[in-house]
């Protein structure tokens, strides 16, 4: 399975900026919108988040290359994997194209959070194996 394609639609004219191409923050909400797509894949859709393990990934860093120019009107699609998953935090890479060429690439490291105490949380056996399909070779 490995990386997924979690979001396809078309840039919005309020998501660009004055120099007419998509905004730094909409490249940021794209990859969000990847990370609990991707996430819903592995088993923690918002029934989970919210009313089941009370968890989800909450990203602590961010690693971003903007490689080609985004403008309203063109659709984009956004596939997602994970690159490492570790004790307590996986590496989420999102990559946003237009048509085959990539136009920008972020790898989220995320960290497991407790939705309740706040803090961060062991990834226990039975999350890991479901994120494992999703784990590729990191670039």
């Amino acid at each position: 399975m490995a990386e997924i394609e979690t979001v396809r639609r078309v840039i919005r004219e309020d998501e660009c900026d004055l120099l007419g191409h998509l905004n730094v923050a909409g490249y940021i909400a794209l990859a969000s919108d990847g990370g609990f797509a991707i996430m819903a894949a592995f088993g923690m859709d918002e029934d989970q988040i919210v009313a089941g393990r009370h968890q989800s990934f909450a990203v602590i860093q961010s690693d971003a290359a903007f490689k080609a120019e985004v403008l309203p009107g063109q659709e984009v699609h956004v596939r997602s994997a994970l690159t490492e998953i570790g004790s307590y935090a996986a590496k989420f890479r999102h990559r946003v194209y237009l048509g085959d060429r990539m136009a920008f690439q972020t790898i989220f490291t995320c960290v497991l959070m407790d939705l309740k105490t706040r803090k961060a949380r062991l990834i226990d056996d039975d999350l890991r194996a479901a994120m494992t399909p999703f784990l590729i070779a990191a670039d």
